[in-house]
Parts: C-alpha cells; structure tokens; sequence
C-alpha cells in the first residue's frame, strides 16, 4: 500500500467538502505527521490497526497515516451495529478521532490500547475490508496493493472520464466501492471529488445543479431511487455520468434515471472477494441486461455458478487448481464476453422440488408499478416439507391485485404463498441491502 501512497506524490486533486477546499497535498503532509504519532505510540510495521473513522476526510488522513507507518489497516464502518460488534470481538487497536476536530490546524487522532490482538502478522502490503452482508456476521477480506493497483488500472481506462469533470460522492469509503471511487480514482485521475455531510437527495440536486453539468455521481440504486423520488419537484441539470454498485439497479428505475437526471448510467458488478468484474450501461433510454466482462477478467459457468479468474481476487480467497474463484452468483453464459445473472445462491429456494430466483419474482412484482419496494425470501413451512416464498411489500395496503397479476405474468408455483405488507423494507449497513434476518423475524 505504500506504493500507492508514492504513486499519489505530486497530484493536484482535491477533496470538496460542502463549501471547503483540502488539496490532496495537505492531507498527504497531515498524514505524515500522524504518522509519526502513531509511530510514538508503538505502531509498528505489519500491525493490523483498525481505522473506524467515520468522517470522509479524517478517514482519508487515518487510513493514508496508518499505510504510511507500515502497518495494516482494517477499515471498519462504525455507523453498522454489526460491524461495531465484530471490531470489539477482533480486539484490534483503534484509530479514534478526538470528539472536536478542526480539519487542518487541529486535527489528532489517537490510538488506544497499542497492543493485544493487534500483533505483527505475515500478510505483506495491503489492507482489510469488511463486507456487510445481509445475514450473519461481516466477513474479513484481505485486499493486497497488487489487488488495488490492478483494479484501479482497469478503472481509469473504462471509465469515460472527461475534462471539468467532478465526482460527487453519495457513498462512504469505508467499503472496496466507495474507496475506490471516492478516494483511490479520483486522486490517481487528478479529480476533484465533493464529499458532504448532507446525503439528502434534495442537498446532492443542489450540489448537481451547481456544478454546471460536470457530475460524475458515485452512488447505488437505493440513493438513485429516492433521487428520483426528490427530482420530481425539482429543476435539475443532467449530469454526464452515473456510476452505481453494491447491489443491481432495477430496470425500470436506470431508464428513469437515464430519461430525467443522467445522460448515461454505468453499473459496476463485482464483490470484496474479487474486485470488479463487469459492467453494463443504461443510454439512450435502453439498457442491456446481460454484463460485459473487463478486459482480462475471465470467467465460466460450471454447474450454474458463476466463476471468475483475474489479478484482483483477494489472495485468502479459495480457487480451484485453475486458479478461479467461484461466486455466489447464479449464472448464463450469453457469449465470450458476457453473461446474465440470474441470482444469487442465497436468493434461489427450491418450491415442490422447482429451483426459483427470489430476485426474478421481485423483479416482477416490482415491474407491475402496484408496489414502492419488494422483498421475496424463501422460509420453511411449517405445513409441508421445504420452503414456501413470502413477499414483503411497501406502498401497498392490499396484495390481492398483485396477486392478481403475477398469475398472468410468472407460473403459479413462483407466486408467494404469503404477502406481508409494511411500511418500510428493513436495511443493512451503508449499502442499504435488505436486511433477510430481520424480515425472518417479523414472520416468525
């Protein structure tokens, strides 16, 4: 990770948050000095230390710190209950910010307890991230500077980033999406990237508009959705670009997207585990559905499951004797470059002995326009052998007309056996992924 540091040395970018100007040089000089703080404390070379910052900018100087002293970062995102949790079990030393900080004259953070599970270990140049999940506990994933440099390459080069350009960010870099794209990206490209502390949709249509057309908007589809929910009562500009991951952006909401706000919508698919894998673009008011692989990834589909070969895999992450990794992702090889995803292993419940996608009869009921938000989830019967599908609904009071048209639209075994109507979908994490343990609750 050092590397990436030096390879940082020299660049113009800068960090805009709401109406202050850092140069990436000042961050760089701050966190050398912390550096040597941290050093002071007993920090030493190969120490994994936890970095659970949670402003953008602080985050940015603790993380560079902690690389710059040689030691490991684990980046943790503190506003996750589950995530808070697993950092008290993993025991690590913290990076903590003191409770008042004036970024630049008086910034400190300290670290507490040097010591305990925090011990030298063999992992070499990288990082940990954690992944959020939607059930169980956040699983550690080791990112080497290999990894990171590789995935960075690929992005600079497919990204249609034009001159006067500007990021604006609506996602935390606390994950592998938002670090590279609101930290890593934008200093390597020598963009400016605006971070605020206001991610209300109305706030970013003000930002947008603004900035005179030069937005390129790093978000996900559950932020895309309220924006378009907000853009309604507003007179917005277009922006160039729309960059979304973390989870698939509904159909129907990227052409709406593509039609009102954004001249063009890339998607981004990929994991922690394997870094970017694919991409497929709305414009034009069209989107294809199937998902173009980066160049030099590869990938096959062997008894339905998707799996991969490329430089970013996280190097603790199994492959087979060919070196590929395979994903938890239902899959259809369409030709040589592409492929269509048809869900997730966690998302596929077999129904009187029938495999079924959750994802393909959400899709459905989503597409009737009778419903705000879906959630399909396989349980186990309490009447019969196997499972049963229940679907969760917002923005309705009653599920018979959308029960109605789903026996016109999918084959009957695929219709929920129970439809639970609620006035929110409970999320997980910064992602905003359904949150399957709690809906099993509400059930149960």
């Amino acid at each position: 990770m050092i590397k990436i540091i030096q390879g940082l040395k020299g660049k113009k970018a800068f960090f805009k948050v709401d109406k202050n100007i850092f140069p990436f040089s000042s961050i760089l000089e701050k966190a050398t000095n912390l550096s040597e703080k941290f050093n002071e404390q007993g920090v030493k070379p190969e120490m994994i230390i936890a970095v659970d910052v949670e402003d953008p900018l602080h985050f940015t100087t603790a993380l560079f710190a902690t690389i710059i002293s040689r030691a490991i970062p684990a980046i943790f995102d503190v506003t996750s209950k589950n995530m808070r949790l697993t950092l008290k079990e993993t025991g690590y030393p913290m990076i903590a910010p003191d409770f008042h900080i004036d970024f630049p004259d008086n910034f400190n953070i300290k670290t507490s307890k040097i010591k305990g599970r925090g011990n030298n270990v063999s992992m070499g140049d990288g990082l940990f991230l954690f992944t959020s999940g939607t059930t169980g506990k956040p699983a550690r994933i080791y990112k080497n500077s290999f990894n990171i440099m590789e995935e960075l390459s690929i992005l600079q080069k497919f990204i249609p980033l034009t001159k006067n350009i500007i990021f604006l960010a609506t996602v935390r870099p606390h994950h592998i999406y938002g670090f590279l794209f609101t930290i890593l990206l934008p200093l390597f490209t020598d963009i400016p990237v605006i971070h605020t502390k206001s991610l209300l949709p109305g706030n970013i249509l003000n930002i947008i508009n603004k900035n005179n057309n030069n937005i390129c908007l790093i978000t996900i589809p559950a932020f895309i959705n309220a924006l378009l929910r907000v853009s309604k009562n507003h007179n917005t500009h277009h922006i160039p670009l729309t960059i979304s991951s973390s989870a698939p952006l509904q159909k129907i909401a990227a052409i709406s997207m593509n039609n009102t706000l954004s001249d063009s919508i890339i998607e981004i698919f990929g994991s922690t585990e394997t870094g970017g894998i694919a991409s497929r673009q709305t414009i034009n008011g069209e989107r294809d559905d199937a998902w173009q692989v980066f160049p030099g990834i590869e990938y096959k589909v062997q008894d339905d499951r998707l799996m991969i070969r490329s430089k970013m895999i996280s190097p603790d992450q199994p492959t087979d004797m060919d070196g590929f990794y395979t994903t938890m992702d239902i899959a259809r090889v369409l030709d040589n470059e592409k492929f269509e995803i048809l869900g997730r292993i966690q998302y596929i419940v077999k129904i009187g002995g029938r495999r079924v996608s959750t994802l393909e009869v959400e899709k459905c009921i989503i597409n009737s326009g009778l419903v705000k938000e879906c959630a399909v989830i396989g349980v186990k019967s309490k009447k019969m052998t196997g499972e049963i599908l229940v679907a969760f609904l917002t923005g309705v009071a009653n599920h018979k007309k959308i029960k109605q048209y789903l026996i016109n639209k999918i084959d009957l075994h695929k219709i929920p056996t129970r439809f639970v109507c609620l006035n929110h979908l409970p999320k997980t994490g910064v992602n905003k992924k359904i949150d399957i343990r709690a809906l099993k609750e509400k059930i149960e």
